[in-house]
């Protein structure tokens, strides 16, 4: 498996804004993409404004590959989500899973 994270910066007052397009835009677009495995949407206060962290899970490397097209470290950024951002990495990074942890279910390793 594959984490590919990503981070931005908005302000409180876009904040709302991001979140919405995020659910009507850049969900069903990942849930569309083959080999798309989940998503985590986190958000920190960072001197009064707010940082994102995106980190999507892939099956493979051809997963990201075939999101991303030929540069795999591009980050995906329709219009409509950075209009609500600041700044936001042009570049994505990835990391292949050691291991996972689901709560009090036993550890698997891949």
């Amino acid at each position: 498996m594959i984490l590919r994270s990503w981070t931005a910066r908005t302000t409180p007052e876009l904040e709302p804004s991001y979140i919405e397009r995020v659910r009507n835009v850049v969900l069903p677009y990942l849930e569309a993409q083959r080999g798309f495995l989940g998503a985590h949407f986190g958000s920190r206060k960072v001197s009064g404004d707010i940082e994102i962290l995106v980190i999507t899970r892939w099956d493979s490397m051809e997963a990201v590959h075939r999101f991303s097209g030929n540069e795999q470290a591009h980050a995906y950024m329709p219009a409509a989500i950075a209009e609500t951002l600041t700044s936001y990495d042009t570049e994505s990074t990835h990391h292949e899973v050691l291991l996972e942890v689901d709560g009090p279910n036993p550890i698997r390793t891949n």
